[in-house]
């Protein structure tokens, strides 16, 4: 006979079901083992193990609740093969109130069968799904915090014929735990999957920006014409960094070079990249003025995105005399090497681009024969060490001047800025634009 049931747990049954569940371990050890899983296949096979040792049966089921199809599903718990518990290789699935899950789905109540071959069909269901003829099972509804999350069944004790109230009452404790391990569970790995689904669409789109951007970046690094070579060095801090640069050859004996560094990271940044290049190559052949190119590429600019801006150098250089030309949009000063000194130059600056109408008021230096000039962004000097201190530009500027007549002085300045933030993660991108006046 089929027997409903809402246990209660009484001080006359308290210590029996104590005493059931010390085979080596207290009741707060099972709920402890039971709730201390994030992956579900994790927290499945906790459960079904540890009920089907606490309630010694034979075989342990879980049927999930599946609300989008109103259906109990038994999901596939994957274990070794020297497991305590049925290692199901198959999904099932049933209907509410068909079978005695289904019965117990459908009333939310706990189920004792005592004698299971007088229940008829009832229970062929879980026999056909645990592969055993049952004898006598017990089965209650998991309720969480959430609601109704499915139903767990214990086929056939190992010791006696048939279940009793107290393996009923027992089961009952152990579902609402298992319930809630389910419901902690399941919120962990959608919490996961939603995190990997949005990281994987940022790299499509670091991806993305990053090939827009290799495309626009100038194939070499070195440039060599006249008397005048223009070298590029950058080192990203990140998949995307924020500085630029490029170096164009409009028509006569000048050559146009841009350095600069875009606020902020990632694809909008490399978008806004991408756009300050194109832009710059489209005005670069249409003036020679430094301080007209800056303002029409400010006006290019200005719709950028909220917080975004750039901060450039741009300079108009004669291949034949070393004359140049230059215009600032809020970017760091840079180095005059002479034969004797390195010289800090800091030229009158307008504001960075994408931000408001401003002059960029033009600057003329002229570099002599093996003279030459170190244009940098602000991540040289920057760079952090592990304590979080500062390496700033006095510092940098001093290593340049101790290191001045260094012939592999950029290596050395890369060197001594990774030695410097050695342990510490890096702040910012690194680009150094080095441009000699050679003997021709």
């Amino acid at each position: 006979m089929t027997h409903k049931s809402n246990p209660t747990i009484t001080e006359g049954n308290c210590h029996e079901i104590a005493i059931k569940t010390f085979n080596g371990d207290s009741i707060f050890d099972i709920l402890s083992s039971i709730s201390s899983h994030l992956s579900l296949n994790d927290a499945l096979s906790s459960i079904v193990e540890n009920i089907q040792i606490s309630l010694n049966g034979e075989i342990c089921l879980v049927f999930l609740y599946n609300s989008d199809s109103n259906m109990l599903e038994v999901p596939e718990v994957l274990k070794e093969e020297d497991s305590f518990f049925c290692s199901l290789k198959k999904k099932a699935s049933l209907d509410i109130g068909q079978g005695i899950a289904g019965m117990v789905a459908q009333s939310k109540k706990p189920l004792l069968v005592k004698d299971a071959q007088s229940e008829g069909n009832l229970c062929l269901i879980a026999d056909r799904i645990a592969g055993v003829p049952s004898r006598s099972l017990v089965a209650s509804p998991m309720i969480g915090e959430r609601g109704f999350t499915g139903v767990i069944e214990v086929l056939n004790p190992q010791e006696k014929e048939s279940f009793e109230e107290s393996d009923l009452e027992l089961l009952n404790i152990l579902s609402k735990h298992a319930a809630i391990a389910i419901e902690n569970a399941m919120f962990h790995e959608k919490t996961l999957y939603r995190e990997s689904s949005e990281r994987e669409r940022l790299k499509l789109g670091i991806d993305i920006a990053m090939a827009l951007l290799r495309n626009f970046l100038p194939e070499s690094s070195v440039y060599e014409r006249g008397g005048i070579k223009i070298t590029a060095f950058n080192i990203s801090a990140s998949e995307i960094g924020g500085d630029i640069y490029d170096i164009l050859e409009p028509e006569g004996d000048k050559v146009s070079a841009l350095i600069g560094d875009v606020s902020g990271k990632g694809v909008s940044a490399a978008l806004y990249m991408v756009k300050a290049l194109g832009d710059f190559r489209w005005l670069a052949s249409r003036t020679d003025s430094t301080e007209v190119m800056l303002k029409r590429l400010n006006g290019l600019l200005s719709n950028a995105p909220r917080g975004m801006f750039l901060t450039a150098l741009h300079m108009l250089i004669d291949v034949h005399t070393g004359e140049l030309q230059l215009s600032s949009a809020g970017h760091p000063p840079f180095l005059h090497f002479t034969s004797d000194e390195v010289k800090v130059v800091e030229i009158p600056s307008g504001l960075p681009l994408g931000t408001f109408p401003s002059p960029y008021p033009p600057s003329n230096i002229s570099l002599g024969i093996g003279e030459k000039m170190l244009f940098f962004t602000d991540g040289v000097f920057d760079a952090l060490n592990a304590k979080g201190l500062r390496l700033g530009f006095d510092g940098f500027v001093k290593y340049v001047r101790d290191h001045r007549y260094d012939e592999d002085i950029i290596d050395g300045i890369f060197s001594y800025i990774n030695e410097f933030s050695m342990g510490a993660v890096k702040a910012d991108d690194l680009t150094l634009l080095e441009l000699r006046r050679l003997a021709v």
